[in-house]
């Protein structure tokens, strides 16, 4: 049992020595056609946080919602296709993004 709690305290150290987000030093991995391929399926909206109160009640409001990402490699756009229910409502949108593989980005078109 001691052994259990002492993995459990050892699991915790990296909790006491937190970062500052906005000094982390992130670098753009490129996109690859891997990732093109690990990206195209359905993918489920789990949780968000917002500072802005418009945002924040928006999104409580939402009951469900997925995205399907569709890539097409060779032209390097991925086509988003939204799902969500809010209310009484079923909402469905679609939009286009560009693949910026170089700095590892997505922008929509």
């Amino acid at each position: 049992m001691a052994l259990h709690w002492a993995l459990e305290a050892l699991c915790l150290l990296p909790l006491l020595n937190p970062q500052n987000p906005a000094c982390a030093n992130v670098t753009a991995m490129p996109i690859t056609s891997a990732t093109l391929d690990w990206l195209n399926r359905r993918w489920f909206y789990v949780a968000s946080a917002f500072r802005n109160p418009e945002y924040k009640q928006s999104a409580q409001e939402v009951q469900a919602a997925f995205f399907y990402f569709h890539t097409n490699p060779r032209e390097d756009r991925v086509m988003v296709r939204e799902h969500m229910t809010t209310g009484d409502r079923c909402i469905q949108n679609s939009t286009f993004l560009k693949v910026q593989r170089a700095n590892g980005t997505l922008s929509k078109i």
